[in-house]
């Protein structure tokens, strides 16, 4: 018995468990011009020797240069100025003192863009010589407490 008529017929008349999103477009837009192709490889180290200065580039890495300074300045005068500013930077640097002393470790937990910060503090402090270790918060509250022991101060990063 020859199968492939029904599976014809079935392919045709199929239809997904689930209506397409509304939010997708029912066709992609289009594009009036090619995009150039690009190499594969990065140019020679000749190439680039004498390639003409790229204003917008240096124009960008100057505003991002200058809001970095600005915000440095903020942070700066925060502390200089600020009480609670003042205590809490304190009591985070006592706390962690207080577990190196006490040979501890530091937890650093955080979710998304702040977890993301929170590994890399994780990784300068252990190159520093400081135990540490991230904890998600998540796998927190799924059976990873016990990574928290008795002298172990827990940072929070927050965005």
């Amino acid at each position: 018995m020859d199968r492939r008529p029904a599976v014809s017929a079935f392919i045709q008349t199929y239809q997904p468990l689930t209506p397409e999103s509304p939010c997708l477009p029912v066709s992609l837009p289009h594009v009036r011009e090619a995009i150039p192709q690009l190499p594969l490889t990065p140019p020679e180290l000749g190439e680039c020797i004498g390639a003409a200065v790229d204003e917008e580039a240096i124009r960008t890495a100057l505003h991002v240069i200058s809001t970095e300074r600005d915000a440095l300045t903020y942070l700066g005068d925060l502390y200089g100025s600020d009480s609670v500013a003042q205590e809490g930077f304190s009591n985070a640097v006592n706390a962690i003192l207080r577990s190196i002393k006490n040979h501890g470790k530091v937890v650093v937990c955080g979710v998304g863009k702040s977890g993301k910060i929170a590994e890399k503090v994780v990784a300068t402090m252990n190159s520093f010589g400081i135990r540490s270790t991230f904890l998600h918060p998540t796998e927190a509250l799924h059976g990873d407490l016990g990574i928290i022991g008795a002298v172990s101060p827990e940072l929070m990063e927050d965005t």
